[in-house]
């Protein structure tokens, strides 16, 4: 029942999210449109936050978890309650031939004359009308292209392992000598809160800056954080199995023994041949013999057994300045996702696909990134354990570094654009190198590089800067026709 209930609530997050993006996206208009779209990132980071404040708070109470999922209730149906308030989007009013609400929509929603919106957005709509979703794979319209685009951002946000180490945040924190359960959990409350700030920092500028800005930041204080985190772990001494379940203390007894263990002063046990096993953080007493047990003193529970640093929970081994130092690589590490990916991958594939195709090819992006989640949470801590935590890190600052290669090379800018303007733009490239390599891009490039050859070479080889100036005009006619 619990792995079904994470499935359904999994698949109702993903579908909620691209849905919610598709429709601020055709809402919004195009100075606004990115922090608009950014707020979902920062709901749900908000929704982080209040999620590890309540794990804090329930981190001792039996049962916790239960509490925990039942506090996400009320919010889900304050939402539904107000869906039946919203606006319904002018773009499907319009593909659905309601041009009169569509234009009320308009009105209502913006301050200024709507009658040029409205003849870009039937224009546009009378072109992408009749797509099918097998266009999302052939080159209409540069249609490839952009799920390429798509795909890779998806891809390059799971590369940066952002979900899965946030996951075991507290476990880590535990091992660098956050010495309790209570103190780790309260240091990743830290981490969503900077979450929110990021989220923040991202709408208040993401229109300003532009998508691929942030993205060029983020990525880069990612790498460099996973760097150094990764130098940390291998000054540790521990094993990453250590931080990710609890060993089984196993005794084994002789008939008719009552003895009182090592490390409780106060419990005594009577066992007949069987073991004892000891298995969570409060642990319990697995009866697999017939056994006795007598607490004494009027104690409650055994407390743990065993050494901190020997179970790997809390390293008293770790100097403080590892210890503070790994907090804030974890706290520029989720910051620096928050100011990029976060929000950005929700703009940008609301704005690079037509109307026509949108939804289709939001799910199937949607879905691909389902499955990327999935496969990294299901090998995560078997990676983990194979090669160590420190080379896993490695890797993923490898991929991240891979990820922002691929932003530079092919994800366009599209800030302060209409969604028709870009979809128009967007149809005019031809292949990857239509969307990376932009007129103004390559003029900059013509004008700097002669320049800075003939400064180096002073005058003795004037070929080299002659067939720079050749390649660089070659290159400025072949995309000319690219305005992204």
């Amino acid at each position: 029942m619990l792995i079904a209930g994470r499935i359904i609530v999994g698949v109702g997050t993903i579908s909620g999210a691209f849905s919610a993006s598709i429709y601020i996206s055709e809402i919004a208009p195009p100075d606004r449109r990115g922090l608009l779209v950014a707020l979902i990132e920062f709901m749900t980071v908000i929704g982080v936050l209040v999620a590890f404040i309540f794990n804090y708070t329930f981190s001792s109470t039996s049962g916790g978890w239960r509490y925990m999922f039942a506090i996400a209730i009320p919010p889900v149906i304050l939402q539904v309650i107000c869906l039946f308030f919203l606006p319904p989007s002018p773009r499907f009013m319009v593909k659905k031939g309601y041009d009169e609400k569509a234009s009320l929509v308009l009105k209502k929603i913006r301050s200024y004359n709507i009658d040029n919106e409205l003849t870009d957005i039937k224009s546009s709509l009378a072109i992408e009308s009749n797509y099918t979703f097998l266009d999302l794979f052939r080159a209409k319209n540069n249609m490839r292209m952009r799920l390429l685009i798509g795909f890779g951002m998806s891809l390059s946000m799971q590369a940066t392992g952002q979900v899965n180490i946030i996951f075991y945040a507290s476990t880590i924190l535990r091992s660098v000598g956050f010495a309790s359960e209570s103190a780790a959990t309260l240091a990743s409350v830290s981490m969503g809160l900077i979450k929110v700030l990021g989220a923040v920092l991202a709408m208040a500028l993401i229109d300003k800056l532009g998508r691929k800005t942030f993205l060029y930041l983020g990525s880069t204080v990612m790498i460099i954080s996973l760097i150094i985190l990764a130098l940390i772990i291998h000054k540790i001494p521990m094993k990453f199995e250590d931080i990710c379940r609890y060993p089984n203390l196993t005794h084994h007894w002789q008939d008719n023994v009552t003895s009182t263990m090592p490390g409780y002063n106060s419990v005594a046990v009577t066992a007949f041949p069987s073991s004892t096993d000891f298995s969570s953080s409060k642990p319990s007493i697995t009866d697999q013999g017939n056994m006795g047990i007598t607490i004494l003193q009027n104690t409650s529970s055994p407390p743990f057994m065993g050494s901190p640093e020997k179970d790997g929970h809390a390293n008293e081994q770790v100097s403080p300045v590892l210890k503070w130092l790994c907090l804030c690589c974890l706290l520029l590490y989720v910051a620096a996702f928050s100011i990029s990916f976060g929000p950005v991958i929700w703009v940008l594939l609301s704005e690079i696909f037509p109307i026509g195709i949108k939804g289709r090819a939001m799910a199937l992006i949607g879905g691909l990134d389902a499955a990327i989640n999935l496969l990294i949470a299901l090998t995560f801590l078997s990676v983990a354990e194979s090669i160590g935590l420190m080379w896993l890190l490695l890797i993923f600052a490898i991929l991240s570094f891979v990820g922002l290669i691929f932003i530079f090379s092919i994800v366009p800018e599209t800030k302060g654009l209409s969604l028709e303007v870009i979809s128009e733009q967007l149809n005019k490239g031809n292949n990857v190198s239509n969307l990376c390599c932009r007129p103004e891009r390559m003029k900059r490039i013509k004008e700097l590089i002669p320049t800075l050859v003939r400064k180096r070479i002073d005058g003795e080889s004037s070929i080299w800067a002659t067939g720079i100036q050749y390649y660089t005009q070659g290159l400025e006619n072949s995309f000319a026709d690219s305005t992204l």
